[in-house]
């Protein structure tokens, strides 16, 4: 057995459900992990150390754990055992914001769009933060696991470029979703017409990087093409107001949200900013069409006019022209649902990139035993 030490954030969200993943599919195939924080807060650094010291592992592998500890624990880390590294978002090379997902200026942050003119082309808290990240991160000797192929032309254009990288996708537990659809109103869903689903966080009304906004402003349009649609919209939601059509059901339960991705018709996701988005996955293990955005890696999830459709960043009118050709059209969803579910299953379950996965590990393991 290796034993692999997960280290990540306290926080939910898709790298959350990522990172603890192999706490599923590893005994299988011969990993021995333990997840960090083990509570409802992350333990202080000596804690980490004393218990880390006590599971003794072969390979420590880092999410994100800038969220919940600070940034430099990263080459403490990696000084004293094998370290593996996850790139979820940007943070590594910029900030949280949309801005920073397709962003090059990864050496020194000059410019940046985010702040007023006549801060962007002197010292300022982002130039000052991301040469202080970039100081801890040229030292570092660790592997990088990439995503998304968009994740590797991402981080390749900076520091983290030089580090040895590896293009593992996220996992899904596919048989989980591909069960019956319950009945809707078990879920909270209309019995009739069809229904497009929505599942992402809005944590405050500047929050749009998930591309809520644009979604809520189109779906106006679809309604005039196909009345008895339905919006449903899951997640932790800050400052939304739904438009006529649409349901806003918060942030819901584990079996609950599998049940909504089997008794609806359509995920859509028009995301201004992702790697590889795990609601994607999720929808299609559950047999639905998806439209998305070009953006990140979700056109490495969906298969333009095969499992579903991709739509430019922000143009809200292809956007409910693509939603209200879905939900108009069964056939055609049915087709690519099915299309979807089998794309997510070679190339996305938990086979697949758990053995991705434990190859790494045990490389990682023995290079450094």
């Amino acid at each position: 057995m290796v034993r692999v030490a997960i280290i990540n954030q306290l926080q939910g969200g898709g790298a959350t459900t990522a990172a603890k993943e192999v706490l599923e599919w590893g005994p299988g195939k011969g990993i021995e992990a333990t997840y960090f924080p083990r509570g409802e807060r992350a333990e202080s650094r000596e804690a980490l150390w004393r218990e880390l010291d006590a599971f003794a592992p072969d390979v420590v592998h880092l999410h994100c754990w800038y969220q919940s500890w600070e940034y430099g624990l990263i080459s403490a880390l990696a000084a004293r055992w094998p370290v593996v590294f996850t790139a979820h978002d940007p943070y590594v090379v910029n900030q949280y914001g949309i801005e920073c997902w397709e962003c090059f200026r990864n050496g020194f942050c000059f410019g940046c769009p985010a702040l007023g003119p006549l801060r962007r082309w002197r010292p300022n808290y982002r130039i000052m933060e991301r040469l202080a990240k970039r100081r801890v991160s040229r030292a570092l000797d660790v592997h990088v696991i990439c995503p998304s192929e968009w994740m590797g032309r991402r981080l390749s254009r900076s520091e983290w470029g030089k580090q040895p990288t590896s293009v593992i996708p996220y996992s899904v537990d596919t048989e989980r979703y591909a069960g019956d659809a319950p009945r809707r109103a078990r879920v909270g869903l209309p019995e009739t017409g069809p229904v497009a689903l929505f599942v992402g966080n809005m944590y405050s009304p500047e929050d749009h990087r998930k591309g809520l906004p644009d979604l809520l402003a189109a779906f106006g349009a679809v309604r005039e093409l196909v009345p008895d649609a339905t919006l449903a919209i899951a997640g932790h939601l800050e400052g939304v107001t739904a438009p006529g059509g649409a349901l806003v059901l918060g942030e819901v339960d584990a079996e609950r949200l599998v049940g909504l991705y089997q008794a609806s018709d359509v995920f859509v996701l028009p995301s201004h900013g992702d790697n590889l988005p795990v609601t994607v996955l999720e929808a299609m293990a559950a047999g639905l069409p998806v439209v998305g955005t070009r953006v990140g890696g979700i056109p490495e999830q969906v298969v333009e006019a095969e499992t579903g459709l991709l739509v430019g960043v922000g143009d809200r009118a292809a956007l409910s022209d693509a939603l209200a050709l879905l939900l108009s059209d069964p056939d055609r969803r049915d087709a690519m649902g099915r299309a979807g579910r089998a794309r997510c299953r070679s190339r996305f379950s938990r086979d697949v990139s758990g053995e991705m996965h434990a190859t790494l590990y045990r490389r990682v393991a023995d290079e450094n035993s």
